[in-house]
């Protein structure tokens, strides 16, 4: 068993399972704790958004950034029970469709998130203090600094920028290694007919199976002028 679970460990779409969840519990964690700044200078007093006061891009994204690590958290739990163990033989070809599913819905999610909070941030003209002298959020700090965002406020927002372009790229180097998985088999070979029929695939393949029960056949045999049936083992 501690041999599986190191072979599981030591593979690469294991690791970016893991970096991946990672980038996105930074994501939701950061725009969580800094992604709103409260204002309390009249007449802008309030709260409002890093990304130039829009909290649609922030709440998008933070969102996405929450599900994609309970889901990519759910889903390292359920291939590490498969590997551990067979009580999720049955579904495991269910389990990579979800996660081929799961992973290319989330690279397309945080593809819209980078491109809409990269717009927001970086837009010409702040709607943030239209209502008075301020114009754009960096004039802001230095016109008066009670109605500014915080180092820790700007330094979420890009953040949450970055993050949300390697999740991109990550989700899709996980999409490959799903795919992968659905045609090759787990250890990246193609499971040939025999091997399936017989079953005696290699063990990275067919989820680490170390050992097999010999196949039980049966042989017809002449018996007083009836055919009867001679049982028979055979290996691979």
């Amino acid at each position: 068993m501690n041999e599986h679970v190191a072979s599981f460990l030591m593979r690469a779409e294991t690791v970016c399972r893991i970096v991946v969840s990672v980038c996105c519990l930074i994501v939701f964690a950061d725009l969580a704790s800094n992604g709103y700044h409260s204002i309390d200078v009249a007449p802008i007093k309030g709260k409002y958004s890093v990304y130039n006061c829009q909290s649609e891009p922030l709440d998008y994204t933070f969102a996405i950034g929450l599900f994609g690590w309970l889901m990519s958290t759910v889903l390292f739990c359920l291939f590490f029970a498969d590997e551990v163990s067979s009580s999720l033989q049955e579904y495991r070809s269910q389990l990579v469709y979800i996660d081929l599913g799961f992973n290319a819905l989330w690279s397309l999610f945080f593809f819209i998130a980078f491109c809409w909070t990269t717009n927001a941030y970086t837009a010409g003209d702040s709607t943030c203090f239209a209502s008075t002298k301020f114009t754009r959020m960096k004039e802001c700090k230095d016109l008066d600094k009670k109605a500014c965002f915080t180092d820790a406020n700007l330094q979420a927002a890009g953040t949450g920028i970055a993050f949300s372009f390697f999740c991109t790229i990550l989700f899709g180097v996980l999409c490959f290694f799903s795919y992968r998985q659905m045609t090759h088999g787990r250890g990246g070979a193609v499971i040939s007919d025999d091997q399936e029929y017989l079953g005696a695939a290699d063990p990275d393949t067919l989820g680490g199976v170390d050992e097999y029960e010999p196949t039980v056949g049966y042989a017809p045999m002449e018996e007083d002028g009836y055919m009867a049936a001679e049982r028979y083992d055979y290996e691979s």
